[in-house]
């Protein structure tokens, strides 16, 4: 009995040609085989599109400020809105609209009254759509469809609606910082108009205009003081009380006024910010590349799949037949003489 050579790459070169023509049938027969059954595949179109997302500005305050720049409406977004960008178009509400739109339930035969529409569905979008980011922060849709037309409207599809919803999100934002504005606008003017009832009601007292009183009062004392009129000098120092007595109060009241009137005016100027960024329509995105109708099928590749196929048929082949040898020469025969094997 003599023992087997270990296994080297001579080795399987001479078993590879002793078996040639079982591993030449094995690889011809796995090569036709495939190459037919490709034809029964149905064919896949790609097709791309690429968006950028704008850089977030506050295009309403550029819009309002004359003497402003609006160059930022023009930016490109970084990597941030980028990520942003392809977290709204991986939500569930955008691949939803965009079934709806397109009717994608009756093109990927999804029957609707099926409690497990929805699973079936995603299931099919994420294995016929990728997105990826590119090194310069845009975002890469790619659609495979069994129908040209159809991936190229579902990639347009999913970039418009990818728009909508992210100007959506900005004017949710938006309308409730229009209403935060809106409740501290009014209570601004009820404060405001408060310090004016208070300011009225001196007013009536006599305290109009503090220190031009106190001027004009004490100007009239020294000449009814030296005219020598007790009574008119009687009457001054009542009004001169009056004004002591609140002009410390009508100081206070007058500047919190004017502080409260400016505060209004920034308050307003918020106000029309807001209205704008909620009623702007002011795309979010950039379609760089609007996604085409492709003109062939991007698979199967019928060469590269059968060829493909024919080299791992050779791989498992020689496999097969090296172990089929080690079990007949080490296993089966191990314990017979030489002279029987």
């Amino acid at each position: 009995m003599t023992k087997q050579e270990p296994l080297s790459f001579t080795g399987i070169i001479k078993n590879a040609w002793q078996y040639r023509y079982t591993l030449i049938l094995i690889t011809a027969t796995a090569t036709i085989a495939t190459y037919g059954i490709t034809f029964l595949l149905p064919p896949e179109f790609k097709t791309t599109a690429v968006i950028y997302p704008t850089a977030p500005v506050n295009s309403a305050k550029g819009l309002l400020d004359q003497t402003s720049s609006s160059e930022g409406l023009s930016e490109f977004g970084t990597e941030d809105e980028a990520e942003q960008l392809m977290e709204v178009i991986s939500g569930i509400n955008l691949r939803r609209k965009v079934a709806d739109r397109l009717d994608l339930w009756g093109h990927f035969k999804i029957n609707k009254k099926d409690p497990k529409k929805n699973f079936y569905f995603d299931s099919k979008w994420e294995k016929n759509i990728t997105l990826n980011l590119t090194k310069f922060n845009a975002l890469r849709i790619e659609v495979y469809d069994i129908d040209p037309q159809t991936s190229a409207s579902i990639a347009n599809t999913i970039a418009e609606e990818a728009d909508s919803a992210y100007r959506s999100a900005r004017k949710i934002r938006a309308v409730a910082a229009y209403n935060a504005i809106a409740t501290t606008k009014k209570i601004a003017f009820e404060e405001y108009q408060k310090h004016i009832d208070s300011l009225t009601f001196y007013n009536k007292l006599g305290v109009i205009n503090v220190e031009q009183q106190m001027k004009e009062l004490y100007r009239v004392k020294a000449e009814v003081t030296a005219a020598g009129s007790r009574d008119k000098n009687a009457r001054i120092e009542r009004e001169l009380e009056v004004l002591k007595k609140y002009s410390a109060a009508v100081f206070g009241l007058e500047s919190y006024i004017t502080e409260k009137q400016r505060e209004i005016i920034a308050i307003e100027q918020n106000e029309k910010i807001a209205m704008l960024e909620a009623m702007q329509e002011i795309p979010s995105i950039f379609n760089i590349d609007k996604a085409e109708v492709p003109e062939v099928k991007a698979y199967p590749k019928r060469a590269l799949v059968s060829i493909s196929t024919g080299i791992a048929a050779f791989i498992l082949g020689l496999f097969i037949l090296l172990f089929k040898s080690y079990l007949t020469n080490e296993v089966f025969n191990s314990g017979k003489p030489d002279t029987n094997r």
